[in-house]
């Protein structure tokens, strides 16, 4: 996966809402407060969301600092059916 995180302030012990959408399709839905890092919430997401094909939109939410974003993310796996 590569990707450019933002510069988003984020300590471990802050709510962190993240999901993971392809397709219209909702694949991951995250509520955690022990992320660290946007790294660590792209890290966990990704490793939820399994195989998928296609792009996928990632929105993470950092509700202790009052933030939210949105990135796109492609998968490497291909399917025969995309999400």
């Amino acid at each position: 996966m590569n990707t450019t995180y933002t510069q988003h302030k984020m300590e471990n012990g802050d709510q962190i809402f993240a999901t993971l959408v392809c397709n219209g399709t909702t694949i991951v839905n995250v509520m955690q407060n022990n992320f660290s890092s946007m790294e660590d919430v792209m890290r966990y997401v990704m490793t939820k969301a399994g195989i998928f094909g296609g792009l996928a939109r990632v929105k993470v939410r950092n509700a202790s600092q009052g933030w939210s974003t949105d990135m796109m993310v492609s998968s490497p796996h291909r399917r025969m059916l995309a999400c």
